[in-house]
């Protein structure tokens, strides 16, 4: 993380969960990573917390399923930190790539990820499946 930090001059947030705390204590990691500039270590956060961060953010490292998802939906490109994904879509449109846990691997690939700028359409649906059920339902009900 410091390399990516201090290359590319960016905030990293790390949401941490309760246990990966825990083992940064455990492992006596917490000064490293308080030393390092830009390097935020925070609490896990509530979901509506998450994607106000996530669609605020300019490039996302995760190892979710669900986060590589959510980033592409958001329009923000995304390094995931492993060898393989469910959610190929991502890759396909190159708004995602695999990393792996190599830190070289993942700092070239930060690197091209916050270089990227193609746009991109939504390759998950128009985000008005909700609407459509409602008028379906409706119509049932009414009926």
């Amino acid at each position: 993380m410091k390399n990516i930090c201090e290359k590319f001059g960016k905030k990293v947030i790390f949401l941490a969960h309760p246990r990966t705390q825990k083992r940064i204590e455990e492992f006596n990691l917490k000064e490293l990573t308080s030393s390092i500039p830009n390097f935020i270590v925070k609490d896990a956060v509530g979901y509506l917390d998450f994607i106000n961060l996530l669609s605020n953010a300019k490039l996302v490292f995760t190892d979710s399923g669900g986060v590589q998802q959510e980033a592409c939906i958001f329009k923000v490109p995304c390094v995931t930190l492993r060898e393989n994904t469910e959610w190929i879509e991502t890759i396909e449109l190159g708004v995602n790539i695999l990393a792996g846990t190599d830190p070289n691997k993942i700092v070239n690939c930060a690197k091209k990820m916050l270089s990227f700028k193609g746009k991109w359409e939504e390759p998950f649906g128009d985000g008005k499946a909700a609407e459509r059920i409602v008028n379906i339902i409706s119509k049932e009900v009414i009926s």
